[in-house]
């Protein structure tokens, strides 16, 4: 418990539950407890925290150049009216 509070971790527990003193212990160091009886359930937790650590993934797809000939007066966002492909498709 205190290396799970040390690290900001969650226990995954399979097949087991924690005792009074686990239980107690967890709460004081604020460690959440996650028990489970089917190993399909641990499989996709894990999954599920590790894609929540990674950073996603965005990449930037050069399509063109455009010009834009008419802008609009609005200030809240931008838009425009008419504008040419200079490059691109």
């Amino acid at each position: 418990m205190l290396l799970a509070s040390a690290s900001g971790a969650i226990v995954i527990a399979f097949g087991v539950r924690p005792d009074r003193k686990a239980l107690d212990l967890a709460q004081q160091e604020h460690v959440d407890i996650r028990t489970h009886t089917i190993i399909y359930e641990v499989s996709d937790e894990l999954k599920k925290a590790m894609e929540g650590l990674l950073e996603p993934v965005v990449t930037e797809t050069y399509l063109g150049r455009a010009e834009v000939r008419t802008p609009s007066e609005s200030r809240e966002r931008a838009q425009w009216r008419a504008a040419t492909w200079s490059m691109g498709s």
